[in-house]
């Protein structure tokens, strides 16, 4: 097999040597050659994508956060070109919602055998994303989640995060319009759109959703508190987020928002600036990825910790 390895040196809190290592072990116990493109503030990933696209590979490897993965797979839209994911951030989410391994040999040899499927991708205001576009209180989180609490702190910058910024963001009313269906006014903290149904690609925020589904899902989340915070939290450790009476659920290939003020937007966690609207389309299978047939169900809670039913 013929593969281009896109690296980013600067992603995670591992060293490029070891991750490197790890990575070149695994591939000559496979038996399996590469070429190393290596990511720079002069080389991002549009100049490595173009390299691929002069002599396709069999399969392009990138090795990086969430942010890497997206920017490539943004660039190999429609190239049939299949991308496969070495876990090398903080929160790995696409990788972890693929059931990607975590330990690199297993990874290599899971983007070397496993099977190539299709993949949407969801354009938001222009711009690409691969797991969730939102606008309020999320883009606040990502925000706070800096480069440096991530490097010290891993996925707990998250939790972090998302703990400081309870009440900094005020009720908003967005206007959602989904497949030229009427328009619904929604009230809420924070509006998402998901093309992976999962936070950190391990919680079932969306548990029925699809990476290959030709819809992104679209929820209107309440979270003024720490009692918001909590009753959220445990319907998505549980996988019951449709029952949380704070949020409001839809889905579709086509999304336009708008909203009664500006709020700051984030695509795949990369903070971007003020709008007052969202317009979104699902481009369905655009991409091709080394992935299992299934998404991987995320973290459950063990039955006993449920409610019992109630009887009457």
């Amino acid at each position: 097999m013929r593969v281009t390895l896109i690296f980013n040196p600067s992603a995670g809190s591992r060293d490029t040597t070891s991750r490197l290592a790890a990575i070149h072990a695994a591939c000559r116990d496979l038996g399996v050659d590469y070429e190393l493109l290596m990511l720079a503030p002069d080389r991002p990933a549009t100049w490595a994508v173009e390299r691929v696209l002069r002599d396709p590979p069999e399969r392009v490897w990138v090795s990086g956060g969430d942010g890497t993965v997206r920017a490539v797979g943004a660039a190999l839209l429609n190239s049939n070109i299949p991308l496969a994911v070495l876990p090398g951030g903080t929160a790995n989410a696409i990788a972890r919602s693929t059931g990607v391994p975590s330990r690199t040999a297993d990874a290599v040899r899971f983007a070397t055998l496993e099977e190539p499927r299709p993949f949407d991708a969801v354009r938001v205001n222009g711009r690409i994303s691969l797991l969730t576009a939102g606008v309020g209180y999320d883009s606040a989180v990502m925000a706070t989640a800096d480069a440096e609490l991530k490097r010290r702190f891993g996925l707990l910058a998250y939790i972090y995060a998302a703990l400081t910024q309870l009440g900094s963001t005020q009720t908003t009313e967005f206007e959602v319009e989904v497949d030229r269906r009427p328009a619904e006014r929604i009230a809420g903290h924070c509006l998402l759109l998901a093309n992976i149904g999962k936070l950190f690609g391990e919680f079932d925020l969306f548990p029925d959703s699809r990476p290959d589904d030709a819809r992104m899902d679209v929820a209107v989340l309440t979270l003024a508190d720490l009692n918001d915070f909590l009753a959220l939290s445990g319907h998505v450790l549980q996988g019951t987020m449709e029952q949380h009476p704070g949020s409001r659920f839809l889905s579709g290939a086509r999304v336009r928002v708008r909203l009664d003020r500006p709020l700051r937007s984030e695509v795949d966690g990369d903070v971007m600036g003020l709008t007052d609207h969202l317009e979104a389309e699902v481009l369905a299978g655009a991409l091709r990825v080394v992935r299992l047939p299934e998404q991987r169900r995320g973290f459950q809670l063990p039955a006993w910790t449920k409610p019992a039913a109630r009887t009457s």
